[in-house]
């Protein structure tokens, strides 16, 4: 309860939401003449102080992947979560609006080069907080190419036999 004796025709005033739960709220401003008549005006506000939480549950970190992968997070917050977005590389790859407490990606990475990336889970709660989990992932989409370069394809060998090959790969083997 705050009262205002100065600028009576448009008080205003701080109110620290960290001092109340998250979720609902009813603010009420009541003005009283000097005749003793009140009158009164509310508004329904919300509060939000905490940041949701955000974790990628799949894959693991560190892990290699390919083709169209399913990525797999969890969240929790203190009020109503409005998005989940899976980021590579920092920038968004995709945006989920439904089921956000287990949001559920598809990502295709073959459209990302061979090798090492940065995958994250940002949320954002109904207060317009945020937070983002990040792990490093690798992606491999191209097989090696092996070559046997001896022997020669339908060759006759005795005893021991030398065999030699090349092996080239889009990503360290």
């Amino acid at each position: 309860v705050t009262s205002i004796t100065t600028n009576l025709t448009a008080p205003s005033f701080q109110l620290d939401t960290k001092n109340y739960p998250a979720g609902s709220h009813t603010i009420t401003v009541r003005a009283t003449d000097l005749g003793g008549l009140v009158s009164s005006a509310s508004v329904q506000i919300n509060f939000d102080n905490t940041a949701p939480v955000a974790s990628i549950t799949s894959p693991l970190s560190n892990s290699w992947i390919k083709g169209l992968f399913t990525v797999t997070g969890a969240s929790s917050s203190a009020v109503t979560l409005s998005k989940a977005e899976l980021l590579v590389d920092n920038v968004v790859a995709s945006t989920v609006t439904s089921n956000l407490i287990a949001p559920i990606f598809n990502l295709d990475t073959t459209k990302y080069a061979a090798g090492s990336h940065t995958l994250s889970l940002r949320v954002t709660d109904a207060g317009g907080l945020v937070s983002t989990n990040s792990i490093q992932i690798n992606i491999d989409n191209v097989a090696p190419v092996v070559s046997i370069t001896s022997p020669a394809n339908a060759s006759w060998k005795t005893g021991l036999a030398s065999i030699s090959a090349t092996v080239s790969s889009s990503v360290t083997l």
